[in-house]
């Protein structure tokens, strides 16, 4: 659940989002990277840097645009971004932002041939968009730092993330007054008693 700036302003398209992705390689803040998968998930497991992160802004660049183009040769690579490979949070070890995928979309078919993954776009949507608060259960705690380090990283404005339990038990569902009297009440403390600090 989340709350928009008004008024709600229409989400990016691809096409920007792939810009963003540019700006990070431009950056040197992202790179191109060809491991296989498993060896990736090990090296990431064991705080081992690719050995693509160093690569030249110029050469990720061209791989990037061969890349959403379709070239069959570029279609193992993926982007990842530079973050902290020392982290204790598993998320920030140079996480995969990009990747080519040849199977027709349902809805675009075979207009795109690399697609960004979803902790790429939600920091993106949600700060184009105008959300101002977004409501995230316990899961999501660890991707949240990843969330706000990729605002930074594009200098869009911050979302404020707001947790919530599951009550798995009971299977609580919670309508949309419930969310807005929630809101209201937590919006309110928190301005109200951030205005005495």
């Amino acid at each position: 659940m989340c709350s928009f700036i008004s008024p709600r302003l229409p989400p990016p398209s691809i096409s920007s989002i792939q810009d963003y992705a540019r700006t990070l390689l431009r950056n040197g803040q992202a790179f191109m990277d060809n491991t296989p998968m498993e060896q990736m998930r090990e090296e990431r497991s064991n705080r081992v840097e690719s050995k693509h992160r160093n690569q030249s802004p110029e050469e990720g660049l061209a791989l990037f645009e061969r890349l959403v183009k379709g070239d069959p040769s570029v279609m193992e690579y993926c982007l990842r971004a530079k973050i902290d490979m020392a982290s204790d949070n598993g998320t920030l070890r140079d996480p995969v932002l990009y990747r080519g995928n040849t199977t027709p979309h349902h809805r675009t078919g075979t207009k795109f041939h690399a697609y960004p993954t979803y902790d790429f776009v939600c920091p993106i949507v949600d700060s184009i968009e105008g959300v101002t608060h977004c409501l995230r259960t316990t899961e999501y705690t660890d991707r949240d730092f990843q969330y706000h380090i990729l605002q930074d990283m594009l200098k869009l404005r911050k979302v404020r993330r707001l947790v919530a339990n599951k009550n798995e038990e009971e299977e609580e569902r919670v309508c949309q007054a419930h969310l807005g009297r929630w809101c209201f009440y937590e919006c309110f403390s928190w301005c109200f008693f951030s205005s005495f600090s």
